[in-house]
């Protein structure tokens, strides 16, 4: 388009070893608690996947949101109403690199239910840490992945039949993993 000085700067994610997994199957989030990262619908998704294994897994998020915000406020009551019946941590503060890389190591699956994504790094990210994602069609990340995980936006009962999928089964998240 024009451009004359024009420079490459790659993105560098260590692949990591990966690690042992939580005992229970875990699901993992990382992101900005904001309407374009759909946590109100990740929450949803996730009380349907824990009333389908009768509770027995968990989800982690990590990831603040901003005060006084009113998409804040909504996703602290879903948040509130989830926890009583499922095992949810919401990890609101910053998390140093070697505890982000411990959480996205030890999960069974990344869940993104994103409407949109320039790159999607923690997507990425858990996938270098030996952890298969799954998101909703939102931009680059589905390139860099080539489509592997990747779900159409807005299928929401596909995402939780898929997630159920995954995380009944160590063969399939080896696949995707692959």
């Amino acid at each position: 388009i024009g451009y004359r000085n024009i420079e490459v700067v790659p993105l560098v994610i260590d692949e990591d070893e990966g690690g042992s997994k939580t005992e229970i199957p875990t699901l993992l989030f990382v992101g900005r608690i904001t309407p374009s990262k759909g946590l109100l619908m990740l929450l949803r998704m996730y009380v349907s996947v824990s009333e389908h294994l009768r509770g027995r897994c968990r989800l982690i998020i990590v990831g603040s949101g901003k005060k006084r915000c009113a998409y804040t406020s909504a996703f602290q009551k879903a948040l509130s109403r989830g926890q009583e019946n499922c095992a949810i941590t919401w990890v609101p503060l910053g998390v140093r690199d070697a505890e982000l890389r411990a959480l996205q190591r030890a999960a069974w699956l990344y869940v993104s239910m994103s409407k949109h994504e320039g790159f999607g790094l923690p997507v990425i990210e858990s996938v270098a840490c030996g952890t298969p994602s799954i998101y909703f069609s939102c931009g680059g990340t589905e390139e860099v992945l080539q489509g592997a995980g990747c779900i159409r936006q807005g299928q929401f009962d596909d995402f939780v039949d898929r997630t159920i999928e995954l995380l009944e089964s160590d063969r399939r998240r080896a696949e995707l993993l692959a």
